[in-house]
Formats: structure tokens, sequence, C-alpha cells
């Protein structure tokens, strides 16, 4: 984490993107404990609910109550888009497994018939 305005200090309720949780450790770049860290100071965090995505931004909360309200509710949000997006695509290949049955027999029909009616304009 790049910490850009403020101080990230020991304790702090977080919320990042999907993932809160509290501060339960700091690591500087070189893996020293720090307490704190300011402006311009990347730092590990250790705390988390899990691994925010990269660009997530790091917000401190009042509670880590809050934050877990607010994490859910966002996890519940991707899910549902997930799930319309999923969704979709499952009618799409649906659509698409009927146009292409349809056109398969259509095209199996037309070649037998052509086959047979070569073979009868032979005889």
């Amino acid at each position: 984490m790049l910490v850009l305005r403020g101080t990230l200090k020991l304790g702090d309720p977080l919320l990042i993107g999907q993932e809160f949780g509290r501060v339960r450790a700091l690591f500087d770049e070189a893996g020293h404990a720090v307490d704190s860290a300011g402006p311009s100071i990347p730092v590990v965090v250790l705390g988390l609910s899990g691994a925010p995505n990269a660009g997530d931004e790091l917000l401190v909360v009042e509670s880590e109550r809050k934050a877990r309200e607010v994490a859910m509710h966002r996890q519940s949000k991707s899910r549902d888009v997930k799930l319309a997006q999923k969704s979709a695509n499952m009618q799409d290949v649906f659509s698409t497994m009927g146009e292409i049955k349809a056109n398969w027999c259509s095209s199996w029909s037309r070649p037998m018939c052509r086959a047979a009616s070569r073979h009868c304009a032979m005889r």
C-alpha cells in the first residue's frame, strides 16, 4: 500500500474495495515492523479479510463493523453483476445452439437431396 494522505496507524479499521479489516501489523519496504506510515510511504498491511484488487482505494473508517457492512454490500453487488452476465451468456449459448442446430439440419437435408437427385438422374 502507498499512503497518499494522512497517517495509517496500527489498529485502524480499513475498507479496501471489497475487503475489510483492521491494521494488525505494518511493514516497511525493507520488511521492518513500523507503528505508522505517513504520505508517500509504502507499507505492507496485515489484517485484511482477503487480498484487494490492484488499484483499490484504501479508506480508514470509523469502525470495523461499518467497514464489514460496506464490504459485504460491495461483494453482493459484484456477485449480482457477475450472475447477470453469466445468465446472459448462457442465453446467448442456448440461442446460438438453436441456430446452429437449425442450420445443421437444413444443411444436412440439402446435400442428401441433391445427391439423391443426381443419383436418380444418372439412372
